[in-house]
């Protein structure tokens, strides 16, 4: 899915949650979009505005609501990147 960084919502080291506004708004599942964007969670996600990111994950609900867990993201910028929450980020 094509989106573009929004916001961090929080972060702690590597590890990052962040809003994201999806490029199709038919793409994300309907109830992870509140006002236009979806959360994504991940490590080391690129905090660059504009930059439009090709991302792919997981969805999973908790208590905070339906959120994506990045797996792999790549921007026109960089090559593509693996995300971990046990490693450190792995340029593919």
């Amino acid at each position: 899915m094509i989106a573009t960084y929004q916001r961090t919502i929080f972060e702690k080291g590597d590890f990052s949650i962040c809003s994201f506004k999806p490029e199709d708004e038919s793409e994300p599942p309907q109830n992870a979009m509140k006002y236009g964007t979806f959360v994504g969670v991940g490590i080391n996600i690129p905090h660059s505005e504009d930059v439009k990111l090709n991302l792919d994950g997981d969805w999973e609900s908790n208590k905070y609501g339906l959120q994506m867990k990045m797996n792999i993201y790549d921007s026109s910028e960089k090559e593509g990147h693996e995300c971990s929450e046990n490693e450190d980020m792995k340029t593919q």
